[in-house]
């Protein structure tokens, strides 16, 4: 079975497998793995997983341009940050910290 991840730049789906990333969880790949941070959302991507496209991985490399992804990533990172402003009153210092920042 294969999960959509949208291109927000051209509306178009490219497939990617579900069960891969978790496969390599399962299997420990995941605890040697290298990532890198992304600098708009603090997700850590691994840099590769075996039967998975590295541009599959991450979101920015799928896009055609990179910079309108960097636009639309940031807008985005945002709005979950003024989304979540409206209620970070009523969680606790871990939650916060752990809150998207928009860069």
């Amino acid at each position: 079975m294969d999960a959509g991840a949208k291109n927000l730049n051209h509306g178009e789906e490219s497939p990617l497998s579900r069960t891969g990333v978790l496969r390599a969880a399962f299997d420990g790949f995941l605890e040697d793995a290298t990532f890198h941070a992304d600098p708009f959302f603090g997700l850590r991507i691994p840099q590769h997983v075996p039967g998975i496209p590295n541009e599959g991985l991450d979101p920015r490399r799928a896009w055609a341009d990179g910079a309108t992804y960097d636009t639309a990533a940031k807008s985005l990172a945002a709005r979950f940050e003024a989304n979540f402003a409206t209620f970070a009153d009523r969680v606790g210092d871990d939650v916060r910290r752990a809150a998207i920042h928009a860069a």
